[in-house]
């Protein structure tokens, strides 16, 4: 696959099932590095109906070969009470979701999907933005730390019985 074309945009609701597909895709992947939860897609596509809607959150689509092959969700929300509000502007973006089809990572994708992102948040004023990454996700810690992420903090969990 030489000649690499592809478009990336918002997403419609018509890209529900598509985008389905692409969270069946990526959190069976992210089982692999550690990830304590299992999918409920009926739950997703409440989610993803949602968001599309929204003029806080936005879902990039990655568009190759007449399908949906990947995909960035950004939201925006106030920054919480207890800090300062005029330090970022008082909005915060989060990222929660980046996936690339296997047979298309590696190509400067990702990076793009972000770019949108970004432009996304500075258009709404946002000059902080923070996303979680599974700690064995080497290859996801290393693409954000090129982006210009770093460590703030370090989520921990514990499964406890219920006997």
């Amino acid at each position: 696959m030489n000649d690499l074309s592809y478009n990336i945009r918002e997403a419609v609701e018509e890209d529900i099932p598509e985008l389905c597909k692409c969270f069946e895709i990526m959190y069976g992947e992210l089982v692999h590095f550690g990830l304590p939860f299992e999918l409920n897609i009926l739950k997703v596509q409440e989610m993803l109906n949602i968001m599309i809607r929204s003029k806080f959150n936005v879902i990039f689509v990655l568009e190759h070969e007449s399908s949906i092959s990947g995909m960035l969700i950004a939201t925006a929300s106030k920054l919480e009470s207890r800090f300062k509000t005029s330090t970022y502007g008082g909005m915060v973006g989060k990222m929660t979701e980046l996936f690339v089809k296997q047979e298309l990572r590696g190509r400067g994708i990702a990076e793009k999907l972000y770019t949108k992102a970004e432009e996304w948040y500075k258009s709404l004023g946002i000059s902080f933005i923070e996303l979680d990454v599974l700690e064995q996700n080497s290859t996801a810690r290393k693409f954000w730390e090129k982006q210009g992420f770093t460590n703030m903090s370090r989520l921990m969990y514990k499964i406890i019985d219920n006997d």
